[in-house]
């Protein structure tokens, strides 16, 4: 459902910007948070109603989990640091990326805003499509620290190409080149992102003990938010400074760090 918000907002929200105006955009986009405001508070009251029953069904009348306790982070093994580390750096080449892919696509190839908002939608898409079966094939075959490998090598990829990939000079295959290109980059990027994120998470519960998962995925989704804003304020200091080829650049560092923290972590496991 993340995916598909994603890849709506995306393929329609330049479309309803360019017919009512960029201030009837926000309103459209406003309203949709207050609808999704609306359903958490009403999950909210179902989860009030629900928890009694949770309550007189777990033994001893308790939640039956212990309580949080800060030193507990200081247990977890070093097989989660590197899980962390590589959520913190891969995630760093998607969202930031897909944030200011449009203006990359459209200066480098000369595409319209109502062509590249399509292109850029495409790795929510894959990963609409590929999350459920990658993540089905997790729990049968495993080798998550490989699958986890593959997808940052493939963030890797696909920002090395968008960054030294020349475009061609002639007339003939130029114009094909502008879609076509970006298109199958952004469809390995969204393979990686797939990847990524159907190993990933599903790792923590192998590597922390079952007491401590809470607290663990909690740290890593704030480490990776961490990592969001810090990169987002990275790649408008980079473009400030100097252009989007080394906004690029930056990508795949972040990328590539992932990608070595993956290695490491395949050769550990």
């Amino acid at each position: 459902a993340n995916r598909l918000a994603c890849a709506f907002t995306f393929n329609f929200m330049p479309t309803i910007a360019t017919y009512i105006g960029l201030a009837g955009a926000l309103w459209v986009g406003a309203i949709l948070c207050v609808m999704s405001f609306g359903m958490a508070v009403l999950f909210c009251f179902m989860d009030f109603a629900a928890f009694p029953s949770f309550i007189q069904k777990t033994p001893g009348g308790s939640s039956g989990e212990p309580p949080f306790r800060f030193k507990d982070i200081l247990d977890f093994p070093f097989s989660f640091w590197l899980l962390t580390g590589i959520c913190f750096f891969a995630y760093c080449g998607i969202s930031p990326f897909t944030a200011v892919s449009v203006s990359i696509i459209a200066s480098r190839y000369g595409v319209s805003p109502t062509i590249t908002g399509p292109i850029t939608s495409i790795p929510y898409l894959i990963s609409m499509v590929l999350s459920p079966i990658l993540g089905f094939g997790v729990d049968k075959l495993g080798s998550r620290a490989l699958m986890i490998t593959a997808g940052a090598a493939g963030l890797f990829l696909a920002h090395s190409a968008f960054a030294f990939v020349p475009i061609p000079h002639s007339h003939l295959i130029a114009p094909y080149f502008a879609i076509l290109f970006p298109a199958s980059v952004m469809i390995l990027l969204g393979m990686g992102f797939s990847v990524i994120g159907a190993a990933l998470w599903p790792s923590v519960p192998i590597v922390i003990k079952l007491s401590q998962v809470g607290t663990a995925l909690g740290l890593l989704q704030a480490l990776q938010n961490l990592g969001l804003a810090l990169a987002n304020l990275s790649v408008g200091y980079i473009k400030d400074r100097w252009n989007y080829q080394h906004v690029l650049y930056f990508f795949m560092f972040c990328t590539g760090t992932a990608t070595v923290l993956a290695i490491t972590l395949t050769i550990s496991d």
